[in-house]
């Protein structure tokens, strides 16, 4: 737990790992088990994406 902006927390971690997917998540790329619709799946748990973020990862061939 942090008292931290995610947005700070963001800037500590390396951007090839981990991808901020929506104003309130920030998510390790090689736990993305899913990507569907408006959302994606880490441990059966569905994560919001945004609309950029979703059309950056699916347009990229992102999609698992």
């Amino acid at each position: 737990m942090t008292l931290l902006p995610l947005k700070t927390v963001e800037e500590y971690l390396d951007s090839s790992k981990f991808l901020r997917v929506h104003k309130s998540y920030l998510v390790a790329i090689s736990k993305i088990e899913s990507i569907e619709n408006s959302e994606l799946t880490i441990q059966n748990q569905a994560i919001p994406t945004s609309r950029n973020i979703r059309e950056k990862l699916v347009g990229s061939g992102g999609e698992k």
